[in-house]
């Protein structure tokens, strides 16, 4: 059992070790996952498919399938089932997609003229 109270030379060389290896563990845990996040940015702007194999580190994986996830609702927040109602008793029901934002302020729907037909 090791004694702590009064290490032999020995021990001492031995805890520095671990702690250098521990210290060197970290700073080139820190490099890579700089080096990663620098490289998913640089593919994310210049539009590069990502794959995510190419990342070891579990942090930027996490990072990866949580924008892809938050991408996908997204997308899918944008379709709609819009009940219109013209006048009592002609409801009906349309699929609608958003496809734009404009700074109006309230609520509003566009739609082509002709399913105004419909």
């Amino acid at each position: 059992m090791l004694s702590i109270e009064n290490p032999d030379e020995k021990t001492l060389i031995s805890i520095n070790s671990i702690v250098e290896n521990i210290k060197t563990s970290i700073a080139t845990t820190i490099e890579n996952r700089k080096e990663n996040l620098e490289a998913l940015n640089n593919a994310l702007i210049n539009g590069w498919n990502i794959d995510i194999d190419d990342f070891e580190d579990p942090i930027i994986r996490q990072i990866i399938i949580s924008g892809i996830e938050t991408h996908t609702s997204f997308i899918k927040s944008l379709d709609y089932i819009v009940s219109r109602t013209p006048a009592q008793s002609h409801q009906s029901f349309m699929p609608m997609k958003l496809v734009a934002f404009d700074e109006s302020g309230v609520n509003s729907a566009y739609v082509n003229r002709m399913q105004l037909y419909l």
